[in-house]
């Protein structure tokens, strides 16, 4: 045993002469011991039926073998079980045991490998012919057996179906066949426990599995995921039953196993495998799973069933629209390509784990995507709502209301569909086979799908009589190349070979594969804008409608000097204007929060840019997002080019006063100075004093300031780690249709729309914009006078600067104690309150939710009379210690006055998660306080109002918090209440 080894060296090593002879009576000593204990166990395995099954057997033989020295550890391995272990060529491979010869490597320890088939190696264990299992999954007979320990990997559990029978998603379909599986098995079990009716062919071994398989006697068989790996079948077995038409029943999980109670060495094996790396696994992991090469030719996802777009035929060969598009790529690139179809699900997961390059085409949105990389946008199919059997073609969409329709899991107009038709109900899909199956067996009315496609696949099974096409839902989806994270150098290479093809080529490729002229796409790359019946006749009903905006809040919409409204929302409703022949008129108001309450009460009709939310579909339909607004800092043209906000640690920025950001960046990125003034004019004077390094703002904002004030020597820097908003239109809930039709033009705005806009309201340089050799040039004329001018100035702004700071340190030193709580260090109640207003005015633009949480203390009045209000003052130290822990970066806690504090929570998605936040304060506060002079316990009572339910005024809502906390006080302390809605007057 490797411990009495170590303890023969000490012995040796320190012992007298006499040692041989002493480590003799130890060896004789731990041997007659393990008589003694194994001694009955080996009588009771002898009687024992020989019989029975290997993990039964092995109950009444491992205990009575000696314990072998390990001068060599002996692992049982399998010689079928491609591609994690098996034989090859005479000698041992795969996943585990290229992860066991690491091991052997980084522990320095001698192994051998002892390969058999499968059902041999767990009797190697048994019989202790074996020191350990190479990789075991941990089933209930074996618990008895073996002690397990380190994972080693898991596999999934698949059917795989052969490629004749059609449309089949699951167990169901697969009733009336046969299924191949190896016996002894639990995975028939498995399938049984979920479908009874399904009727098994069970065969030896592998080789007589695939054997039936060559002669046609199953279907179907059940099988961990072989498929994986290229072994000497795989294409064979691949071309009858293709791994994208298998269906996944679970997954096995393994791990190292050895004799039971052989602690010393489990544990010596964990701490082996412990120390190889993360990567080390990878990198075993990608030899045997990950990115198959082909001779240098990129590796490209598709998924199959998307015919016309792209699947395979009957013989396996990839086909489809999408399929010609990238052959004329690889041929115009003169790049190689191998497609690998797979399902959407499946080709997907490969192409982010990075076993393929490139997905060929997938639909995205702004509201729907993968967050991969895109590159090409390839195509635009439209989806229109196929139902089953009945529909009347004289009544409206609203007749399928409580009924379900199905939609792909990613379809990238699920959330439109979702504002649309608010009482249809969805069931989503991983394919069109499963959502045509449910149609036809009840479970759905119909879906709504890519027409191509789906007329596509109903002539194919030769049911398309049975279905309606309704053409009054109409969705486009833009088809894009997605790259994989580790392939976005790729991006350009995918563009530029895209753009060597003419536009008669795409052209001549489309037409081959969509026969319908009106289906087609290539020619006009443009959205399509139809209109219903009902949606035509609704327009004709009500040319005019009212459009509410803000009077001041450039560029998205403002009154200009004229007294006109302008910027981008007036853009866009000129643009539905031409699209749809209807005239807006503007109410305009001087608050946002006048404009949202008679939208809520629908006093008026649209909301040119609002942000959609669940709880505002209650009294409004949304287009989906038109409009993303990134943060950008304005700064002189001298600076180089930042790229994100952590470049301006140890800086100065100002931002204008009421920004909710104002407090995100003090919570995020607290190494940045903040300079709150009260407007562009006054920051952007500060940047020419050179006082501040910057200004932070919208960058549309930005950008118009600039161009208003013709400021040539600033520029824009955009940053992506200070995220963005989106803007929807917003028409109130009885205007259904016309919601319908404010979709149709958000979704009919073209890429030549967008970048219009963007010229008109971007017209001062952004960073990425800018050329250095303009910049020089311009700059060279001056340098000569300016370098003059510069002496001088420097010498008189450094004084300047100096007095400022010390005269700026005085002032925030001065603000700070009048607006924070001298003891405690928290934001006393004027802070609170202005805090609480800035976050309503930013949170009721974002449709986030604000909790406001009033604390009073139980128990505190008698700690003060006990020990002193020295004591007293102590406590309420640790108390807003405690309490800013609790806190987010986002929240304020602030000391309301004696012993009151109040919590405000703000970017909550619901406002029932300040009930969790007020059961942490109670938890965390219930636990003792250890004060100078006694530990004490005080307990807490919480009243809870919520922005905006109980109310729009900062006063109101502390009110409405305070009322609630004595409600608690009254019902027996230390608890938690919500403020009552009913009282709070609208």
């Amino acid at each position: 045993m490797p411990f009495m080894d170590h303890y023969n060296n000490n012995l040796i090593r320190f012992l007298s002469p006499m040692k041989s002879f002493l480590v003799r009576m130890l060896r004789f000593t731990c041997l007659f011991a393990c008589f003694l204990t194994f001694g009955n166990n080996a009588f009771a395995f002898s009687s024992t039926n020989s019989t029975m099954s290997p993990s039964a057997n092995a109950t009444k033989q491992f205990k009575s073998q000696k314990q072998p020295q390990y001068d060599v550890i002996k692992i049982a391995v399998a010689n079928d079980l491609l591609p994690y272990q098996y034989v090859d060529k005479g000698k041992p491979t795969g996943l585990v045991v290229d992860l066991w010869e690491l091991w052997s490597k980084k522990n320095n320890q001698k192994i051998e490998f002892v390969t058999s088939n499968w059902s041999e190696t767990e009797l190697n264990l048994v019989n202790q012919t074996v020191d350990v299992h190479s990789a075991i999954a941990i089933r209930e007979e074996r618990v008895d057996l073996f002690d397990f320990g380190h994972d080693i990997y898991s596999t999934p559990i698949n059917i795989y179906v052969h490629k004749d029978l059609q449309m089949v998603s699951g167990l169901e379909e697969l009733e009336p066949f046969l299924m191949g599986a190896i016996r002894p098995t639990n995975l028939s079990q498995l399938i049984t426990n979920k479908n009874a009716n399904i009727s098994f062919r069970y065969y030896e071994n592998w080789s007589d599995l695939l054997d039936g398989i060559y002669n046609g006697e199953v279907k179907s068989f059940v099988s961990y995921d072989f498929f994986a790996f290229r072994y000497e079948d795989y294409q064979r077995i691949n071309d009858l039953f293709p791994a994208f038409k298998s269906v996944n029943i679970g997954e096995i999980k393994t791990q190292i196993a050895v004799k039971k109670g052989d602690i010393r060495l489990l544990n010596r094996l964990n701490a082996g495998f412990d120390i190889i790396t993360l990567e080390e696994r990878q990198e075993i992991y990608n030899k045997w799973f990950a990115k198959r090469e082909s001779e240098g030719a990129l590796l490209l996802s598709l998924s199959v069933g998307a015919k016309p777009f792209m699947g395979v035929n009957a013989d396996g060969t990839p086909v489809g629209l999408f399929v010609d598009m990238w052959k004329l790529w690889s041929n115009k690139t003169k790049t190689k390509i191998k497609f690998v179809p797979n399902t959407a699900n499946l080709s997907m997961k490969s192409l982010k784990e990075g076993a393929t390059n490139v997905h060929i085409g997938y639909p995205e949105s702004m509201a729907t995507n993968s967050g991969l990389p895109r590159a090409k946008h390839l195509y635009s199919t439209f989806s229109h709502l196929f139902i089953y059997d009945k529909y009347d073609f004289e009544k409206s969409v609203e007749q399928l209301n409580g009924e379900t329709i199905g939609l792909y899991k990613d379809s990238p107009y699920q959330q439109q569909f979702k504002a649309s038709y608010p009482n249809i109900n969805i069931q989503f899909f991983d394919s069109l086979d499963d959502a045509i199956n449910a149609a036809i067996q009840g479970k759905i009315a119909g879906f709504v799908v890519a027409s191509q496609m789906a007329n596509k696949r109903l002539e194919e099974n030769s049911i398309s009589d049975r279905f309606h096409q309704v053409k009054d839902v109409e969705y486009e989806s833009k088809i894009y190349s997605l790259v994989s994270n580790q392939d976005k150098s790729l991006i350009r290479k995918i563009n530029d070979g895209f753009d060597l093809i003419s536009e008669q080529e795409l052209v001549e490729i489309e037409n081959r594969w969509i026969t319908e002229i009106p289906d087609r796409y290539f020619g006009t790359k443009k959205s399509k804008f139809n209109l219903t019946t009902d949606e035509k006749a609704w327009l004709v009903e009500n040319p005019n409608m009212t459009v509410a905006i803000v009077e001041d809040w450039k560029p998205y919409e403002f009154v200009d000097d004229d007294g006109e409204v302008s910027g981008i929302s007036r853009d866009m409703f000129d643009l539905a204007t031409r699209l749809t022949g209807q005239t807006y008129e503007f109410k305009i108001y001087p608050t946002w929060e006048e404009l949202y309450q008679d939208f809520k009460d629908e006093k008026v009709d649209i909301v040119a840019n609002i942000t959609a939310s669940d709880d505002r579909r209650a009294f409004a339909h949304f287009t989906t997002a038109y409009w993303r607004t990134p943060w950008s800092v304005i700064t002189h043209k001298s600076i180089d080019n930042v790229g994100s906000i952590k470049k301006f640690y140890g800086k100065r920025l100002a931002i204008i006063q009421g920004y909710q950001i104002i407090k995100d960046i003090h919570d995020k990125y607290p190494q940045i100075i903040i300079h709150v003034v009260k407007d562009f004019d006054e920051a952007q004077e500060l940047l020419k004093a050179g006082l501040i390094d910057g200004i932070l703002d919208l960058m549309p904002v930005s950008a118009q300031y600039l161009q208003d004030n013709s400021l040539q020597q600033f520029k824009i820097h955009v940053f992506d780690d200070l995220g963005s908003d989106n803007a929807h239109i917003g028409v109130k809930k009885s205007l259904s249709v016309q919601g319908r039709i404010m979709e149709k033009v958000v979704q009919a705005m073209s890429k030549e729309d967008i970048e219009n806009i963007l010229k008109r309201w971007h017209k001062v340089d952004v960073v990425a914009g800018i050329k250095s050799e303009v910049y020089w040039r311009n700059i060279s004329i001056f340098v000569g006078i300016a370098s003059i001018i510069i002496l001088a100035i420097l010498i008189w702004n450094r004084r300047l600067k100096s007095e400022i700071l010390l005269r700026e340190k005085a002032e925030q030193k001065l603000r700070h104690l009048a607006s924070h709580d001298p003891m405690t260090g928290l934001p006393n109640r004027s802070l609170l309150i202005d805090r609480l207003k800035q976050a309503m005015s930013h949170h009721s633009r974002n449709n986030k939710n604000i909790a406001i949480l009033f604390l009073d203390l139980d128990g505190f009045k008698e700690v003060n009379d006990t020990f002193g209000h020295d004591v007293g003052d102590e406590l309420l130290i640790q108390i807003s210690e405690r309490l800013l822990s609790l806190s987010r970066n986002s929240d304020t806690v602030a000391r309301f006055g004696g012993d009151e504090f109040v919590m405000l929570a703000t970017n909550l998605n619901e406002s029932n998660q300040a009930a969790k936040v007020a059961e942490k304060i109670i938890a965390d506060l219930s636990d003792p306080f250890v004060l100078s002079r006694a530990t004490v316990n005080v307990g807490v009572s919480i009243g809870i109002a919520k922005y905006p339910q109980n109310g729009h005024d900062a006063t109101v809502l502390i009110k409405a918090a305070d009322d609630a906390m004595y409600a608690v006080k009254a019902n027996g302390k230390n608890s938690y209440q919500f403020a009552d809605t009913s009282s709070i007057s609208s």
